[in-house]
C-alpha cells in the first residue's frame, strides 16, 4: 500500500475496508452480526475508519462525484459520539446495502486519479 497520503491513498484504505466489512458480513443475517460481538465492533470500528479517510479525499475530487459525503461524516459521527447506544441493525443495513455503492464510488475515484 502507497504510505503517502494523497488522494489515491485515502481511496485504497476506503475499499480495504468496504471489502473487509463485505467479506466477514458475507452470507450473515441481521441476527448472527447482532449476536457477534467481534463481527459487530469490528464493523463499527471499519465504518470509523471510512469516515475518516473519506476526510482525506480532496475536496474537488469529491465534489467531482454526484455521492452524498455527508452520510459518510454523519455515520462516523453517530458511532463515535454516541457508542452505548449503537443500533447494529442500522450498522448492518448500511454495511449490506450502502458499502457496495460507496465501493463502486471509491473505484470511479481511483480510475481518475491512477490515471
Amino acid at each position: 500500500m502507497k504510505r503517502q497520503k494523497d488522494d489515491s491513498y485515502f481511496i485504497s484504505k476506503i475499499i480495504d475496508d468496504i471489502d473487509y466489512i463485505l467479506s466477514i458480513l458475507d452470507g450473515v443475517d441481521l441476527d448472527a452480526f447482532s449476536n457477534n460481538q467481534m463481527m459487530s465492533d469490528s464493523t463499527v470500528f471499519r465504518l470509523i475508519q471510512i469516515s475518516e479517510n473519506s476526510r482525506g479525499i480532496s475536496e474537488d475530487l469529491k465534489n467531482s462525484e454526484a455521492y452524498d459525503w455527508f452520510k459518510v461524516s454523519g455515520m462516523r459521527n453517530r458511532l463515535v459520539h454516541d457508542y452505548g447506544n449503537v443500533d447494529y441493525r442500522v450498522v448492518f443495513l448500511t454495511a449490506k446495502k450502502d458499502l457496495p455503492q460507496l465501493r463502486s464510488v471509491m473505484e470511479q475515484l481511483l480510475a481518475r486519479v491512477d490515471k
